[in-house]
């Protein structure tokens, strides 16, 4: 399995280990500190790398200039047979043209979350493709992110009205890549 490791990513890599599957931790994030990867047991890698070597890839960054058209037909081209990708950050960072004409030859899966204009139009091809799941831009809310969305509020302030870093305390440079 292959993602970012922003702030949200590093969570979801922790509590993958539930799913019964080899899990290989490889990321590609030019912001995440080294150290902090190794304390969760993550493996730095090159983007080229995490799409050639993962059957799950989960993308998280935000959209920036340099994050729009990451994955272009190239990168794409690099993703493995009946690998699964699944875009829950932003449509532009994929190609759309180039990820449906990838789909079209059913070498992987996608699931897609967000689109580069939403709401998706009626027409457009991802909505009749069989190795497509389409969630349009509501997979993150479930009642699970809701309740771990309220506990952490009030732990969050407690923390700093107690003089502490918050968990989900964000940098400025976070906020510059936040979308």
């Amino acid at each position: 399995m292959g993602n970012g490791q922003g702030n949200y990513d590093c969570k979801y890599h922790i509590c993958n280990g539930r799913f019964r599957c080899r899990i290989y931790n490889r990321a590609y994030d030019p912001y995440f500190p080294a150290e902090k990867a190794e304390e969760n047991g993550v493996k730095m890698t090159t983007l080229d790398n995490l799409l050639s070597c993962s059957q799950v890839i989960t993308i998280h960054c935000g959209l920036t200039p340099e994050t729009s058209g990451l994955i272009g037909e190239r990168e794409l081209n690099l993703i493995q047979e009946n690998a699964v990708l699944v875009n829950t950050a932003r449509g532009d960072i994929i190609d759309e043209g180039a990820l449906i004409k990838k789909l079209k030859e059913k070498r992987f899966r996608a699931c897609l979350d967000v689109f580069a204009q939403e709401p998706l139009q009626e027409n457009s091809p991802p909505r009749d493709m069989e190795n497509v799941i389409l969630a349009l831009h509501r997979a993150g809310a479930t009642e699970d992110t809701y309740r771990r969305t309220g506990l952490s509020i009030p732990r969050d302030f407690k923390l700093f009205f107690e003089g502490k870093i918050p968990e989900n305390a964000l940098t400025r440079e976070q906020l510059s890549r936040m979308t």
